[in-house]
């Protein structure tokens, strides 16, 4: 279970190094029981992952010798599976995690199949509840933060609705944080509920005799990917372990 001050343990920032202009973008690592194992997942949005081929660093928490908090920086390239419909990836990283288990004193919380709301859980809630976004800013930058923005939003679309496979959040999100967990709150725990997609935007465009100038209007809503669609496409290549 996930408690409120595990939030900033949750999420990845992640950097495209493949090539320039460089972007970066925030993701979540899944820990499931498969047939293979114990696996950890790097998850994020399709379109964040946008290369058959990619060299990325992503940063996890741990403890240094000092006790004090650093990150620990992985360098690895990679392939992501894309979903075919869905703006959802993941990357398999299951030897990169295992090697620094056994490496370094990790506190990074890893997502497992109990932390997210599958699809049967979504007629428990009300119409308005409040979310919790944990993610990077890309405004800042590559500088690595030692710990994540965590946004309070609420939904602005009802969970217990399918809209365009996902859900709307009044939620004030930034480049960057595509991929980002987006959380909601279940008996004083808080469960994933969503991956952030975007924020809605509109182009406007102001013209006059002189000049003509083109701007985006945030419109305070963000579109956001419901969780278990990403957890039912892992499981789809990597399934449970079935006794016989």
């Amino acid at each position: 279970m996930i408690s409120v001050n595990d939030l900033k343990y949750t999420t990845v920032f992640i950097a495209d190094n493949t090539e320039e202009p460089r972007h970066s973008f925030t993701g979540f690592i899944i820990k499931l029981a498969t047939s293979q194992g114990e696996s950890y997942f790097l998850c994020s949005c399709g379109h964040c992952f946008d290369k058959n081929i990619m060299n990325i660093s992503f940063v996890i928490s741990a403890i240094a010798e000092n006790e004090e908090m650093s990150g620990i920086t992985f360098n690895i390239t990679v392939s992501p599976i894309k979903h075919p419909s869905l703006d959802i990836a993941y990357v398999d990283i299951t030897n990169t995690i295992i090697k620094a288990l056994n490496k370094y004193n990790i506190i990074f919380h890893f997502i497992e199949e109990s932390d997210i709301i599958l699809n049967d859980d979504r007629s428990s809630f009300n119409d308005l509840e409040d979310v919790y976004l944990v993610g990077y800013q890309a405004a800042l930058g590559y500088t690595i933060l030692a710990y994540p923005f965590i946004i309070k939003g609420n939904t602005a679309s009802s969970i217990q609705f399918n809209f365009q496979n996902g859900f709307f959040t009044y939620a004030n999100t930034k480049e960057g944080l595509s991929g980002c967990p987006v959380y909601i709150k279940v008996n004083e725990k808080y469960k994933l509920l969503g991956i952030h997609h975007s924020a809605k935007i509109r182009s406007l465009k102001i013209t006059t005799d002189e000049f003509e100038k083109k701007y985006e209007e945030s419109l305070g809503l963000s579109q956001e990917v419901y969780a278990f669609y990403i957890l039912d496409f892992i499981r789809e290549q990597y399934p449970l372990v079935t006794e016989k």
